[in-house]
């Protein structure tokens, strides 16, 4: 019952309702867009095509979304970097774990906010298990989720992984920016950081070669891209949770090396 009402108290927070205006907004534009496309190639759409759309959009994740993750990501970690409370939490890894379920009590509501406005943003559109005669299709408009149309794998799985690999790229983000406090406990190398990360994502997207796979952001975070880059639909994700597993263990071992 606390959860609960920590999570609806969170949900009427303004900057959420500020968030969930910004990301109807967008998609909206984003639905309209899908739209025309279909209107140029004159082919029926469905539910899926909307979905994917949102949720595998570089130009949201990367210049809207991600900058905002990485400011919410420093200000927590800054935030609760008080004496009392690595004191309550006893242990480096113990004020890890205490962030890391405050970020992800965030990456909660947003999860659900932004599948939620995604959700309203398919009404309209038929409603089916399988894909579209356009996602079928051959178009140059639905490059974004032709990669993974003819796995013969049903949408609502191949978009529940599309949700999960962006949960996990913005828990690496989180992972690497805590352990690089923990580590230097600098404000300036913190937000130099957060910077490259960010700048960085942008231009892996944009600049980097085809064959620079291993470290466009895109292969980590947008699932249809994964699977162009790593012919694999898992690959990106166990990378990033290997590196995730590894910072971890960095400040354990940190800890068994101060004594």
């Amino acid at each position: 019952m606390i959860y609960l009402k920590n999570l609806a108290d969170e949900y009427l927070q303004v900057k959420w309702i500020v968030w969930t205006l910004f990301l109807f907004g967008y998609g909206w534009i984003s639905r309209q867009d899908v739209m025309t496309y279909t209107q140029v190639d004159q082919k029926a759409i469905n539910q899926w095509d909307i979905l994917f759309s949102f949720w595998g959009d570089p130009f949201f994740i990367f210049y809207f979304f991600l900058p905002v993750w990485i400011f919410f990501c420093i200000k927590l970690i800054y935030a609760e970097s008080r004496l009392l409370v690595f004191i309550r939490s006893k242990t480096e890894l113990g004020w890890m774990r205490h962030v890391f379920f405050r970020l992800h009590f965030m990456l909660v509501v947003n999860t659900a906010i932004w599948l939620f406005v995604s959700l309203l943003l398919t009404l309209g559109v038929p409603y089916e298990l399988g894909w579209s005669p356009w996602a079928l299709g051959e178009s140059y408009f639905n490059a974004g989720i032709a990669p993974v149309v003819h796995l013969g794998i049903p949408p609502i799985f191949l978009f529940m992984l599309q949700v999960v690999l962006l949960i996990v790229f913005l828990s690496c983000l989180y992972t690497a920016l805590c352990v690089t406090h923990l580590l230097t406990a600098r404000p300036a190398i913190m937000i130099a950081l957060g910077t490259v990360l960010y700048i960085g994502a942008i231009i892996s997207f944009k600049m980097f070669p085809a064959d620079w796979i291993w470290i466009k952001a895109s292969s980590y975070s947008i699932l249809s891209a994964s699977y162009y880059d790593l012919h694999s639909l898992w690959v990106g994700l166990i990378v990033q949770l290997i590196l995730i597993a590894l910072g971890w263990g960095v400040i354990a071992a940190k800890k068994r090396w101060e004594g």
